[in-house]
């Protein structure tokens, strides 16, 4: 009787271990496929945008938490931005006193960026309105410690305190943006849609909206793009392709705007404003 059991357990016993043996080859390629999605390709790509391993890694697992990272970074490829988002910091850009800060850009800034915060000149002066106050925040401290060259603002910057920068940051974030989505306009060529919402992954360029979110500013300092003069953009773009804007952490900028073509760097916002 036990003879005649033995290739029946024989058989099981086989196709046991065949299951084992299918579950965790199974298991491994699992293993490896999460390691290569997010962990190896993450990282790779990270290099060539300026990331380090744990935020690339932590993106991947859609965890967003890089910019303040980049930020507070000693990093020795770190650009010449001694904006630091700690604590301090942060809550000193969130008590900034709009009321100040229109009083003060009546009687500072209105001459070029005038009382509703747009521009007097597209190409060299930005559009204000609607920009994070963060975003705000950072180009002028930059600028004030010369770390942003601009010599007409840094005159005046010299003048101002922490405080009134904060109060400035406060009152133009608070301006509503000229145009929300860059999208809704039929002009837009194709390839810049592309460039914008997917990038060029034969080029490492990482999408725009990747950080300019198309209806608002990235994390922290990142700014707006949708609403913003494109001869200004133009300029700003030309000016990291060159090299002669060096503010933007780890050359981030400076590496992406150096892979564009100047039909590019012009393409996607070139769409006409309200």
């Amino acid at each position: 009787m036990s003879t005649d059991n033995k290739p029946a357990t024989s058989t099981a016993e086989a196709s046991r271990a065949f299951a084992v043996t299918v579950s965790a080859a199974i298991f491994a390629i699992a293993v490896m496929v999460g390691l290569l999605g997010f962990v190896v390709m993450p990282v790779l790509e990270g290099q060539t945008t300026g990331l380090d391993s744990f935020t690339a890694i932590c993106r991947a697992f859609g965890i967003g938490i890089p910019a303040e990272q980049n930020a507070r970074s000693s990093k020795p490829s770190a650009p010449a931005s001694s904006t630091a988002w700690d604590s301090a910091t942060r809550n000193d850009v969130r008590r900034g006193d709009a009321a100040a800060g229109a009083a003060l850009a009546q009687d500072t800034c209105a001459a070029c960026h005038m009382p509703n915060g747009l521009s007097a000149d597209p190409a060299s002066v930005p559009s204000t309105t609607g920009l994070s106050a963060r975003a705000i925040y950072k180009q002028l401290h930059d600028m004030k410690r010369g770390e942003r060259v601009n010599e007409a603002m840094k005159g005046m910057l010299d003048e101002l305190t922490d405080q009134n920068l904060t109060d400035l940051a406060a009152y133009y974030s608070r301006l509503p943006r000229r145009n929300h989505d860059i999208r809704a306009y039929n002009e837009v060529t194709p390839n810049a849609v592309v460039l914008a919402t997917k990038g060029d992954v034969s080029r490492a360029l990482p999408a725009c909206e990747a950080c300019h979110n198309p209806t608002a500013g990235g994390p922290l300092e990142v700014p707006a793009l949708t609403g913003q003069y494109p001869a200004y953009i133009v300029t700003q773009l030309q000016a990291y392709a060159a090299g002669t804007r060096k503010n933007d952490l780890y050359g981030r900028m400076r590496r992406i705007a150096g892979k564009l073509t100047p039909a590019e760097i012009a393409a996607y916002y070139d769409a006409p404003r309200p």
